[in-house]
């Protein structure tokens, strides 16, 4: 859970640092980085929270065929947004 955070951490030290002498084509896809990675975050967060309740018995089990590529390329967008400059290569085997 901690590692989406650090990437939106640097972002937003990013921002902070250097707002004064980044001009708004830097500063626009640094923005959309941060909206990716906390929607991103939003949607695994709720799926967690969904299976707590599960585990807890607070919720009802229902089972039902899903599509697993949304869910895989949620967690890959978040992936290549703290890796980007790790020198890690990311492959994807779903398709």
């Amino acid at each position: 859970m901690r590692s989406p955070y650090q990437g939106l951490l640097g972002y937003v030290d990013l921002l902070s640092r250097d707002f004064e002498v980044l001009d708004k084509n830097e500063i626009r896809p640094i923005i959309d980085d941060i909206n990716k990675m906390l929607n991103c975050q939003y949607n695994l967060l709720e799926k967690l929270l969904d299976w707590a309740n599960l585990q807890r018995g607070k919720s009802r089990f229902f089972v039902e065929l899903i599509n697993t590529k949304n869910t895989i390329n949620d967690v890959i967008e978040i992936l290549k947004l703290n890796i980007g400059n790790k020198e890690i290569e990311l492959k994807k085997y779903n398709d």
